[in-house]
């Protein structure tokens, strides 16, 4: 996510939903950006712990093949935005300024 360091957000990564979920445990982020797919905890999985948390934090879900279930975690307020890939970065980073304000 070079890209967004570029547009001058500061960034974190996590190899797998575990890893991600014990990071957002011990540090406060405004955004996630997930992939649905992820060894350890997938996105949907990450989704669903973070929702029982209470945690205020904005979540994009991308997936080049799980599009229906992405969508249906949209619809059900799993996540903020779900995004196909290939991404457009052009498009997710329309997507976080929308969620700033």
């Amino acid at each position: 996510m070079s890209f967004l360091t570029h547009e001058g957000y500061s960034c974190d990564e996590a190899s797998n939903g575990k890893e991600a979920l014990e990071k957002i445990k011990a540090k406060k982020f405004d955004l996630i950006i997930s992939d649905f797919q992820m060894p350890d905890g997938d996105g949907p999985w990450l989704a669903s712990e973070l929702s029982q948390l209470k945690l205020s934090l904005k979540f994009i879900l991308v997936s080049s093949d799980a599009v229906s279930e992405g969508q249906s975690l949209y619809k059900a307020g799993l996540v903020d935005f779900f995004l196909s890939k290939p991404l457009d970065f052009k498009l997710l980073l329309t997507k976080i300024r929308s969620l700033n304000h």
